[in-house]
């Protein structure tokens, strides 16, 4: 019952992460002039290539994907999975919020991305402390272990 539980828990994460990604997306597309630069093929001063568009559909399709793996996977792959695609997936938000604010502009899709930041941090954490502690068995699993030791002995 814990394993569901964390597993639960860290798929909701995963969704509103996602949703926070697509909210920073949406967002950055209403800035003053944003649209008619891209209608006009750049984006922020360089040429838009289709790896851009992949790239935009990526920062919501991993988060999507990783809820559904997570609830797939066993408790362990779980959180280790969420452990290693959540701190990557942090990282590069966290940079990419640090660059922009360092060339001196904070847009609103920003705030957005640091939600997202700070909801796969806590992914992050949470399957880091699943790692770490033993779960003592539920009652399931002790009623299984009880029947494995039963046959073993007869």
């Amino acid at each position: 019952m814990r394993s569901l539980v964390f597993r639960v828990q860290a798929t909701g994460i995963w969704l509103a992460a996602a949703i926070a990604l697509l909210s920073a997306l949406t967002l950055f597309f209403y800035e003053p002039g944003v649209i008619e630069e891209a209608v006009g093929g750049t984006m922020e001063g360089e040429e838009i290539v289709p790896l851009w568009g992949y790239m935009m559909n990526g920062f919501v399709v991993i988060p999507l994907v990783m809820a559904v793996a997570t609830l797939l996977l066993n408790d362990r792959a779980s959180a280790w999975g969420t452990a290693v695609v959540g701190g990557l997936f942090g990282a590069y938000g966290l940079f990419a919020v640090i660059s922009e604010t360092v060339g001196g502009a904070f847009h609103a899709h920003m705030a957005m991305t640091l939600v997202a930041v700070a909801l796969l941090g806590l992914n992050v954490g949470l399957s880091i402390t699943r790692l770490r502690h033993r779960i003592p068995l539920d009652d399931d699993d002790i009623a299984l272990l009880s029947i494995r030791a039963d046959v073993r002995h007869r």
